[in-house]
């Protein structure tokens, strides 16, 4: 009986001891299958971690993008709209310069007979005064004559070509021909005293430039003019 119940108790003892080793092999598994599930959470938050920032980052760079494309359409726009705009004023300056001097050729050959009649006209002046009686039949042709020239100069002026009025002004370059001087001591030095021939401007442009004489101070006239003011001078002295 002793023997006997000695080795049921070795046995007993013995599957106690498999029993718990196989408890504790069993308790480390589920430890390092916690580990394992511990670990697996920490990569999948720092993954997504890392996901959500991409796509911020990547939000962010859309952004930027869609900023600066909106801005160079808006430049693109605006530089679109000036140029739009400057060739419609281009447009409109070179249609109203065709509209404004598009006769211009045909006008600068009509001055020709204009140059006819003005001299026709100062013959006629000259006749009349000349002739201390003048016939009935002169008297009408050159009436006749004067009347064309301004009929001529009226139907120029409603295309904007207008005569100049030279006389007596100040030399201007870009209106006059300058083609003699001459002493003239009743209007300023550098005036015009004289017309060559007529000038005329079409819608404020120069059409012809007239040619005309200038007027300079004669230097024997200034001594001249100062000795008869000494000697004045010198007469009310002693007066």
């Amino acid at each position: 009986m002793g023997t006997g119940s000695s080795s049921v108790d070795n046995r007993t003892e013995a599957a106690l001891q498999e029993e718990r080793r196989a408890v504790a092999s069993l308790t480390k598994q589920l430890a390092q299958e916690r580990a394992d599930k511990a670990a697996l959470w920490q990569q999948g938050q720092q993954a997504l971690a890392l996901g959500f920032g991409t796509v911020v980052l990547g939000c962010c760079g859309f952004a930027v993008l869609l900023r600066r494309q909106a801005a160079a359409k808006t430049a693109a726009e605006r530089m679109y709209a000036q140029q739009l705009a400057d060739l419609k004023r281009r447009s409109a300056l070179d249609l109203e310069s065709a509209q404004n001097f598009a006769i211009t050729a045909f006008a600068r050959d009509l001055l020709t007979v204009g140059d006819s009649l003005e001299e026709a006209c100062k013959h006629a002046r000259q006749a009349r005064q000349a002739t201390s009686e003048a016939s009935s039949g002169n008297e009408g042709l050159a009436d006749g004559v004067l009347l064309t020239e301004q009929s001529f100069l009226a139907a120029l002026g409603k295309h904007g070509i207008q005569k100049q009025d030279a006389l007596g002004k100040a030399f201007d370059p870009n209106w006059h021909e300058a083609l003699m001087r001459v002493s003239d001591s009743t209007v300023e030095p550098g005036s015009v005293t004289q017309v060559l021939r007529s000038g005329f401007c079409i819608n404020g442009r120069v059409l012809r430039a007239a040619q005309v004489a200038i007027a300079f101070a004669d230097s024997a006239d200034k001594s001249a003019a100062g000795d008869t003011e000494s000697c004045s001078s010198n007469e009310k002295s002693a007066e």
